[in-house]
């Protein structure tokens, strides 16, 4: 929230604070996997504290900088301690962990930063990406707004984004029935649940856990803003404990699975007007990769 505030300040647009948050996750993304790699051939603690240094270079540039590129790029870098000590920090603990406990070391708790996503994830969503796909004009004041708030603390603009007119306007623009029905009972969801967040309420929504599912093998889940996301993994059974299977289970994989809600969305309807149905279908069902929709 202070980087964002700091960037309005020293005369950042909206699409540019836009476009910084998206560096920044950019950068983080594609630094947190070598990084890792990294810190299982020189150590952990050398990487966190080289994260820490980097960290504190990064802030004493943004108390100096004194243009909107300054901390666009400060930002981007930030991503990069980000991606260097996050993860590197959490591998820490596992590591101190005895090896018969893990998997029961990180019992269910709600993990700030992802609860932060999640709050941004819903508010992106609800006040610029779905308006713009019902044709209406989006809220991006508000979504800054929202994305800088910290969760827990902002009770009046929960009470503020409850009553927004945007909101409203998107229950108007659905049908009562069908795909519509489904869509605006997902938008009253998303928008309960951020008020919630911004509140302090107690909400799943960040909730990160890691459970056992047997010997060698173990399952972490993190409840983001489109559902449950697992990731399990397999080691082997060698001293070194190489990994030797790791599966990845998006809300997306589920929700548009065979046995999921879409095909049941879409079973019946008659081929004139189901590609306007199916893709509003789709919108509703929110899934985190790009996508096309062919009839045949």
């Amino acid at each position: 929230a202070f980087i964002v505030l700091l960037a309005q300040q020293r005369g950042a647009s909206v699409a540019g604070i836009l476009g910084m948050v998206l560096m920044f996750n950019l950068v983080y993304t594609a630094v947190s996997t070598p990084a890792g790699a990294l810190s299982d051939r020189i150590g952990r603690r050398r990487l966190i504290v080289g994260g820490w240094l980097l960290y504190a270079i990064v802030y004493l540039g943004f108390a100096l900088s004194s243009a909107a590129w300054h901390v666009w790029a400060l930002y981007a870098v930030y991503g990069f301690y980000y991606g260097m000590a996050y993860g590197t920090a959490k591998a820490v603990v596992a590591d101190l962990v005895p090896a018969a406990a893990r998997g029961t070391a990180v019992a269910a708790h709600v993990d700030p930063r992802a609860a932060a996503e999640a709050a941004r994830e819903h508010a992106w969503k609800l006040l610029v990406d779905w308006p713009k796909a019902m044709g209406l004009a989006p809220d991006e004041v508000m979504f800054i707004r929202v994305a800088k708030a910290v969760p827990g603390a902002a009770g009046d603009l929960a009470a503020e984004f409850r009553a927004h007119p945007l909101l409203v306007a998107m229950a108007g623009a659905l049908a009562p029935d069908g795909v519509d029905a489904e869509w605006a009972a997902r938008i009253v969801a998303r928008r309960d649940v951020l008020a919630v967040l911004l509140s302090g309420g107690a909400s799943p929504a960040g909730t990160v856990a890691a459970v056992p599912l047997g010997p060698g093998r173990g399952r972490a889940t993190v409840e983001t803003a489109r559902g449950e996301l697992r990731h399990e993994i397999t080691l082997d059974s060698g001293a070194r404990e190489r990994i030797a299977a790791y599966r990845i289970v998006a809300p997306t994989d589920r929700l548009f699975a065979a046995d999921g809600p879409l095909p049941g969305w879409l079973v019946g309807l008659e081929k004139v007007g189901a590609g306007d149905t199916a893709r509003r279908a789709v919108l509703a069902l929110d899934p985190c990769v790009p996508w096309d929709l062919e009839l045949v």
